[in-house]
């Protein structure tokens, strides 16, 4: 924040996989995903591999809350080329 880097939401997690993850504009405008895919202990040695439904994509981030708008609403802004000038 002292460097002016917009946080877009409070840290989140996503519901399917359990993921820890936070969303950043950078300076150019591009959203920057941190994310903790390795949150968790796995300590069973029969750890089994899942396969996830759109039902379950459905479910969207866990700690009920919603995704934010600007989430479907702002991409990496366009790069001016030079050829518009």
């Amino acid at each position: 924040m002292k460097n002016n880097i917009h946080i877009e939401s409070r840290p989140h997690k996503y519901a399917i996989q359990q993921t820890l993850f936070l969303h950043v504009f950078e300076p150019g405008g591009n959203r920057m995903e941190f994310a903790n895919a390795r949150a968790r202990i796995l300590l069973a040695p029969d750890w089994k591999v899942f396969e996830w439904s759109e039902a379950d994509r459905a479910k969207g981030q866990a700690w009920g809350m919603k995704t934010i708008s600007t989430f479907h609403t702002h991409d990496t802004p366009p790069v001016n080329d030079g050829s518009a000038e």
